[in-house]
């Protein structure tokens, strides 16, 4: 729908101006809530119109959203953002396809969160090299996202495509 807007993009993060904060870091920072472990669409519905009212009610002027780190060991620089998976693909797919074309196994691969015929994971390597090792050698056209992102359209067997971007903006 036309009128539809992702929240994230009515706040800045503290550590990069044009990183995107999830839902969970927006709740934590402005209205001092946590949000479940267990997703729940409902609960991110209901979530997601407290922090637009937070937004609107203050006319816009909110500080920075502090973003967590999930696991000490990994940072951002050493995760990928893997979005566009088709609902029949699993985590073991985007092991498999890390490892048969970059020779590089994920750390670890978040759950996929599906919304409609699509889902989006994080993945996360043992060091930034690895990570940005692993994104370079897959195949596909390196690009920019609309945040100024690297990323890459990466082709399924079945004709479809996932995206695969890196968390950080790249220093040129």
């Amino acid at each position: 729908h036309h009128c539809n807007v992702d929240s994230a993009h009515l706040f800045v993060t503290k550590d990069d101006p044009f990183g995107s904060p999830s839902l969970k870091d927006i709740a934590s920072t402005v209205l001092d809530q946590a949000m479940p472990e267990i997703h729940d669409s409902v609960n991110d519905a209901l979530m997601t119109l407290r922090v637009v009212q937070y937004y609107i009610k203050n006319g816009g002027v909110v500080k920075p959203i502090i973003r967590s780190i999930r696991n000490k060991s990994t940072g951002l620089g050493s995760q990928l953002f893997c979005h566009r998976i088709p609902i029949i693909c699993k985590s073991d797919h985007l092991e498999t396809l890390f490892l048969k074309h970059s020779w590089i196994k994920p750390k670890e691969i978040d759950e996929i969160k599906h919304s409609g015929q699509y889902g989006n994971t994080l993945i996360s390597f043992a060091t930034m090299q690895h990570a940005n090792l692993a994104f370079m050698t897959l195949d596909g056209e390196e690009e920019l996202d609309k945040s100024g992102r690297s990323q890459k359209k990466v082709y399924l067997r079945d004709g479809g495509y996932i995206r695969v971007r890196k968390m950080f903006h790249d220093r040129k």
